[in-house]
């Protein structure tokens, strides 16, 4: 089935099956993955999009263990329209429970996840994930 871009993807689809910080639609569904990226203790943006004319049932998770397990602890914020909605403190990432969070994402919403360490300085592979419905 080949891929649908939609008004509220950016890249116009020219990453169906990969990662990135865009918002991929897929016939009735919708998602985005950010792949392994390296988080210090400044914010770094995971996923950033915006979504079309319809709303999304869904889910968001938070992930570690690209690089392994860490003792550090991470912050993941979750925007919408440039208001945080969701925070996911985690008091060690290698406990990292991986339930996803379940999230409603209204039409014409920009989207933004972040991470922070905020233990220390080191870097370690994060990752963030939306998948959902679109109605």
């Amino acid at each position: 089935m080949a891929l649908i871009a939609g008004a509220g993807n950016p890249t116009g689809g020219s990453n169906p099956a990969g990662t990135g910080t865009a918002l991929n639609y897929l016939g009735e569904h919708a998602y985005a993955y950010s792949g392994s990226i390296g988080v210090t203790n400044t914010e770094t943006t995971l996923l950033d999009f915006n979504t079309g004319s319809n709303y999304i049932v869904g889910n968001f998770e938070a992930i570690n263990g690209f690089n392994g397990s860490t003792n550090d602890d991470y912050l993941w914020l979750l925007s919408m329209d440039d208001q945080a909605v969701m925070a996911l403190n985690l008091t060690s990432s290698k406990d990292l429970d991986s339930n996803p969070l379940a999230i409603i994402i209204p039409p014409f919403t920009r989207v933004i996840v972040t991470c922070q360490n905020v233990t220390d300085t080191s870097s370690h592979d994060m990752g963030a994930c939306i998948t959902g419905r679109v109605y």
